[in-house]
């Protein structure tokens, strides 16, 4: 469990945080203040392949990534592309296509899979492997703006290689899904 306090953390020159062990995780909360954190902590033994981040009232251990969106457009022939871009004009942004470890210079479609009631997305092998996108699977019964509600959330660094959703048939009569990507 994470150690939370509901006051701020205040963490001393040359404090040291010791980590035990050899962690395999994208990212590890290692304390949370609800106050906020003032200090800047130390690794008391350099733990290869992660940093000690702030992360707003936390602190964690993250891993360091040796690729990117960035890596991965210059990679798939459209460097200097922005994230939130379409380069192919297909509807998909760049995001979503390396979210989805899709072809950026040819049209995709579609971007999930239907098989009975489950919605399945299979994720990006560079996404998953950078840990800097987070997946969001949402339904809504209207298509409205704000009608959206989050049913499978997957975190940077969740190494599993599809995200999917079950559908109820009925209930409610009409359900409407969608892919929501994040870049961390």
């Amino acid at each position: 469990a994470t150690p939370t306090t509901t006051g701020s953390l205040t963490l001393a020159a040359g404090s040291t945080v010791t980590i035990v062990g050899t962690p395999t995780l994208a990212s590890y909360t290692l304390f949370t203040a609800a106050g906020g954190i003032t200090g800047t902590p130390v690794l008391a033994v350099a733990v290869a392949g992660y940093d000690l981040v702030k992360d707003g009232n936390s602190l964690k251990l993250n891993a360091v990534s040796s690729g990117s969106y960035t890596t991965w457009a210059t990679a798939n022939g459209i460097t200097g592309q922005p994230a939130s871009g379409d380069f192919e004009n297909d509807g998909i942004s760049n995001l979503v296509e390396y979210a989805l470890g899709t072809n950026p210079t040819v049209s995709t479609q579609p971007a999930g899979v239907l098989a009975g009631n489950v919605i399945t997305f299979t994720k990006g092998a560079d996404a998953i492997a950078n840990g800097d996108v987070s997946w969001v699977i949402e339904t809504s019964q209207t298509l409205e703006n704000g009608s959206w509600t989050a049913q499978v959330t997957q975190a940077a660094g969740n190494a599993s290689a599809t995200i999917s959703y079950t559908l109820t048939p009925g209930s409610p009569a009409k359900n409407f899904a969608r892919l929501k990507a994040t870049q961390n």
